[in-house]
């Protein structure tokens, strides 16, 4: 597949199979940090059902299109496996709106983190803070619209 390179203000993002990888600019700050949460949750889906044809088109606010590493966020570790070090978990800004959880009130933004180094094993809903680059998923075919790789925890040592 043939990479489509997009030009954002003064961001330049390359998109293969279905990821962008955002390649420059400046890193997070306070206001980013604190509106973190704010920014995953602004990013807009737009369900189209055609016949038998399934799309998940993701509109990005413009704020978090500017972000690339340094991408700094706290919420509460959803584990995917029992492990004695973890290496990728969810992320939930809060755990009383945790969709894994059965809660039917709905639930916000849920951000996939991939840690660059294993850190010791967390118990469900602990509060971490991560910094990482933040890959926007544009792939039609999936709801999730991003994931916070090459991470790491600021709870712990680097």
């Amino acid at each position: 597949m043939r990479p489509l390179i997009l030009m954002l203000g003064i961001t330049t993002s390359v998109v293969v199979a279905g990821t962008v990888f955002l390649a420059s600019g400046s890193g997070g700050n306070a206001a980013q940090e604190r509106d973190g949460w704010s920014l995953l949750a602004a990013v807009e889906i737009e369900e189209v059902i055609e016949g038998e044809s399934y799309q998940a088109i993701k509109t990005y606010p413009a704020a978090l299109l500017k972000v690339t590493d340094g991408f700094e966020i706290t919420g509460y570790v959803v584990p995917l496996a029992a492990e004695p070090y973890m290496t990728t978990f969810m992320l939930v800004e809060d755990p009383a709106n945790c969709p894994f959880c059965g809660s039917s009130a709905g639930y916000g933004p849920i951000l996939e983190v991939r840690l660059k180094r294993p850190i010791a094993e967390m118990t469900e809903f602990s509060e971490v803070r991560v910094r990482g680059r933040i890959e926007l998923i544009v792939d039609p075919k999936t709801y999730q619209s991003y994931r916070l790789v090459v991470a790491f925890s600021l709870n712990s040592p680097t």
